[in-house]
């Protein structure tokens, strides 16, 4: 399987044919601060950046951030998340995520039910995302496309690192159910 083409080309938003890359008008939503803003992608699961963590509805949080960003989290006063954490020490493309993903999806299994999860990493752009597509295929019984048109909802998305769908594409294969 072509792992770019689970990213539309062109862009949906401002029709770069760049498909993962930061070339994008900067008009594009997937260029603005709107990755401040977490985004729903099933019901009481959300994608976010760090600036998400501290948000009062969600009663469970997965940071995903490398120790260089959470000592720059505490430091800029980035409070910790209210409910229930999760922390998984991974850098942005950085092999391995995917490796961390049982013990996420343990996690958010736990919670979910609840209320609503949030998922984060810096900019909720690739590294959440990529947690979030393997609890999909794992526990919802999505492909791997079927995760990614769920997940493009979040304009950020267009930038997940093709190491990390590497990883999903050799974990969970391409368009095979689990």
């Amino acid at each position: 399987m072509d792992l770019l083409s689970l990213i539309p080309d062109p862009c949906p938003w401002c029709g770069c044919p760049r498909k993962v890359s930061c070339q994008h008008e900067s008009t594009c939503r997937s260029q603005d601060d709107s990755h401040e803003i977490p985004t729903e992608i099933v019901p009481r699961l959300w994608v976010g950046s760090v600036m998400s963590r501290p948000d009062p509805r969600f009663i469970a949080v997965v940071t995903i951030l490398s120790p260089g960003e959470m000592h720059w989290a505490m430091g800029a006063k980035i409070a910790d998340p209210p409910g229930a954490w999760h922390v998984i020490n991974h850098g942005d493309h950085e092999p391995g995520l995917v490796a961390h993903g049982p013990g996420a999806w343990s996690f958010i299994d736990r919670r979910r039910d609840l209320g609503p999860v949030l998922v984060h990493c810096g900019a909720g752009a690739s590294r959440s995302p990529t947690i979030v597509a393997g609890y999909l295929i794992t526990r919802m019984g999505m492909t791997l496309p079927e995760a990614m048109g769920k997940l493009l909802v979040r304009p950020q998305v267009m930038h997940i690192w093709p190491g990390y769908l590497r990883e999903l594409t050799e974990r969970f294969g391409g368009g095979i159910r689990p």
